[in-house]
């Protein structure tokens, strides 16, 4: 049988960085996250078999084909909490790479979301949505949002997810310069500046309620990403496509993740794809795209 999905990039609409937790070193976060139409294609063949055998491959050839790829591994913990009798299948995994990596756009953690809900539907949805994003949790923190996609207000370590019903398509303006953002790097960065138990930004409110209300205007006030305080002086190429989403149209330009992908907010998309070629031509990868609602 032949699975199919998209797996959608994210953005974070906003993103603060809160105490790192004594219990596992990890750090707390308050995010609004947004799917968006920038996709890798996800297809899965599984067979049954005598045995059992999973296998991953990817149109990039700098993404790993074994145990170190995320949707390899989001399949291998599926298949360990099933029955030791459904178990017996050829699995073969093949990821059609459209997101960039390292790039703060959640790419891997949306295969890995994308292959736990096409084998939760091949298995008649043995596990919830609770407990599907509890497998998602355990491999990586963005992969609970990319669970359940759309919209949501992310917390904790990125596990606990409240979706929020948005009112208004956001156009998108991605691009990515030539730096590169080690996440742990970034956090580390975060530490060194405003200590393990940092102050609230508290202005999630604001842009929940915008988007909830579908105010445009107010949603590009309330962009907000805590990383670009330390991002931005190490990587120049951050504030400079900023600064060119501006010039090219943008009505708010923000960096997504840890970095170091720039997206900028459109009034229309037909203004999105005249930036995207402007920013192409300039020899940066460049995407227009939407919000996925």
């Amino acid at each position: 049988m032949i699975l199919k999905c998209i797996a959608p990039a994210k953005i974070n609409l906003y993103l603060d960085v809160l105490a790192k937790r004594a219990c596992d070193g990890y750090h707390e976060i308050e995010s609004v996250m947004q799917s968006v139409s920038l996709c890798d294609n996800i297809t899965i063949s599984i067979n049954k078999s005598n045995d059992f055998s999973l296998s991953v491959s990817c149109s990039d050839k700098n993404v790993p084909s074994n145990e170190k790829n995320l949707a390899y591994r989001a399949a291998a913990s599926y298949f360990s909490l099933i029955d030791t009798s459904n178990r017996n299948y050829d699995v073969n995994i093949y990821i059609e790479k459209k997101i960039p990596a390292q790039a703060g756009l959640g790419g891997g953690s949306s295969d890995a979301a994308a292959v736990l809900n096409l084998l939760n539907s091949f298995f008649d949805n043995r596990f919830d949505t609770d407990e599907l994003c509890k497998i998602g949790a355990s491999l990586g923190a963005d992969i609970p949002f990319c669970i359940v996609g759309n919209t949501a207000v992310t917390r904790g370590i990125g596990d606990i997810i409240t979706p929020i019903s948005c009112k208004s398509e956001l156009n998108f303006v991605v691009a990515i310069g030539k730096d590169r953002v080690s996440t742990p790097d970034a956090f580390r960065l975060l530490d060194d500046k405003f200590g393990i138990n940092p102050d609230s930004f508290g202005k999630i409110q604001n842009i929940v309620s915008a988007l909830e209300q579908g105010q445009i205007e107010k949603i590009r006030n309330s962009l907000y990403n805590k990383f670009e305080y330390v991002i931005i002086p190490k990587c120049e190429s951050v504030s400079k496509i900023k600064a060119l989403m501006i010039d090219f149209g943008a009505e708010a330009s923000l960096m997504s993740g840890s970095g170091s992908s720039v997206f900028g907010i459109f009034s229309s998309y037909n203004d999105a794809l005249s930036a995207e070629k402007k920013l192409s031509n300039l020899g940066l990868l460049s995407f227009s795209c939407k919000s996925i609602l």
